[in-house]
């Protein structure tokens, strides 16, 4: 558990630093490649809040109770347009580096009226990063077949050689995805993220 959590804290200081890289592209800046940008403190503050209200969302949702599932269901779409709302709070926080209640004060005014944008950015870039997995889902799909039968704790699968060799291969898959998520989709669609952020402040300014 441990170790999850060093590695969760690894690609959030990767993905802090190749924001602040990022904003300093589009603004046409010196780039620090490895410098630790001022606010990150910050932003993993608001990165625990937002993330324990993205699990909050979920509390429900398969609930056998109509009533029940009906509320988490409401709650899920008023939480998630909520952290849709203030999206852009890594950029300001890097960028400006005020207060964490200013940055989700300024995301929630600059995504005002602008919700549809929003969406259709979102569902673009969660497109971009499914897309270096599909090769792992399709052999795994094509290796097992789309209807694998769930027992009470998991797969009811006799270990063999052959599949082992069949997880080395899919797990070769899967590392190789995350690795193309990291250096080149995740950089991507953090560009095509800033370029919007400094679209919205220019069009605030005007």
């Amino acid at each position: 558990m441990l170790g999850f959590y060093f590695l969760l804290g690894m690609i959030f200081l990767y993905t802090t630093i190749v924001t602040k890289n990022v904003l300093d592209i589009v603004y046409n800046r010196q780039v620090s490649w490895f410098k630790i940008p001022t606010g990150t403190f910050k932003l993993f503050l608001a990165t625990l809040f937002t993330g324990s209200l993205s699990s909050v969302s979920n509390i429900g949702v398969n609930n056998s109770n109509l009533v029940i599932f009906i509320v988490s269901l409401v709650l899920y779409f008023l939480i998630a347009y909520f952290l849709l709302r203030v999206s852009f709070i890594p950029q300001i926080l890097l960028e400006q580096q005020g207060s964490i209640t200013r940055a989700f004060n300024e995301s929630w005014n600059l995504t005002e009226n602008r919700s549809w944008l929003l969406i259709v950015s979102s569902l673009l870039q969660g497109v971009f990063f499914l897309l270096p997995l599909l090769p792992f889902f399709i052999f795994i799909a094509w290796q097992f077949g789309f209807n694998i039968m769930y027992r009470e704790f998991g797969f009811n699968i006799e270990v063999t050689p052959e599949l082992a060799v069949i997880a080395m291969y899919a797990l070769l898959l899967f590392v190789c995805g995350i690795v193309v998520e990291l250096y080149l989709v995740s950089p991507l669609c953090l560009l095509i993220r800033s370029h919007l952020f400094k679209a919205l402040v220019e069009s605030e300014n005007l």
